[in-house]
């Protein structure tokens, strides 16, 4: 249960700086590494690799609040939160820090499940150079494997750490994290995972508070990549 006072933490979570920094750590984890980060969620530039999936397949492998059921509803970002920086796990939190590099195909979808949450958010995304996602990839599966704590800090209020511990969320080559915090003495606990799925990276994030049951995000996670794996086989 969310301690009293809480009850509205996720209603506010998109104005509050840190938590704002921390949720777009999805986009970031599933594309900055890799060297393809969109400006903005949504479809970015489509790639022009024949064997890589267009932009509408990888929408329609997208979950959706159908999918997932009530009380999800699609998430919305209100913007004007001020600059996260990430400290701690490196080069994880380098990759975080200034993600760069060309363009590619990137779509993605967040879900709220009311005002306590919890937070769900999906990548997908691939690139025309099929041998840097590669090599991408790998580079973020370790980075994330290898994490141990990480920390998000924004002006003007306190820092937020979390202890990382690894999980085996996916199949063969995917890497999982759960993250361990508290803020203002209220418990954070989320997971990251992400998974190479043939062209296309799937990054996953999933945050609740005042619980620290990993059963829904992994029940989800297998439902995200479930749905995402045909992306695989064309």
């Amino acid at each position: 249960m969310v301690r009293p006072g809480h009850g509205c933490f996720f209603r506010g979570f998109r104005r509050w700086p840190v938590i704002a920094g921390l949720l777009a750590v999805l986009g970031l984890l599933a594309a900055g590494s890799t060297g393809y980060v969109a400006a903005a969620p949504g479809v970015s530039a489509p790639a022009s690799d024949p064997g890589a999936p267009t932009a509408a397949e990888m929408q329609a492998a997208l979950l959706t609040a159908a999918d997932l059921g009530p009380p999800f509803t699609p998430a919305t970002s209100t913007g004007g939160t001020a600059a996260t920086t990430v400290t701690g796990c490196e080069p994880l939190a380098g990759m975080l820090n200034a993600p760069s590099g060309p363009e590619g195909t990137q779509v993605e979808a967040a879900f709220t499940a009311g005002d306590q949450g919890p937070y769900l958010a999906e990548t997908l995304a691939t690139t025309a150079d099929q041998a840097a996602l590669a090599n991408g990839y790998e580079q973020l599966r370790a980075a994330v494997a290898q994490c141990r704590s990480l920390t998000f800090r924004s002006e003007g209020t306190a820092a937020l750490t979390f202890d990382g511990t690894p999980m085996n969320f996916g199949g063969p080559g995917s890497a999982a994290l759960r993250l361990d915090g508290t803020y203002q003495g209220v418990q954070i606990n989320g997971y990251v995972a992400v998974e190479k799925l043939g062209p296309v990276i799937l990054g996953y994030v999933y945050f609740q508070v005042g619980s620290g049951s990993s059963q829904l995000a992994v029940a989800y996670y297998t439902q995200a990549a479930a749905k995402a794996r045909p992306l695989a086989t064309g």
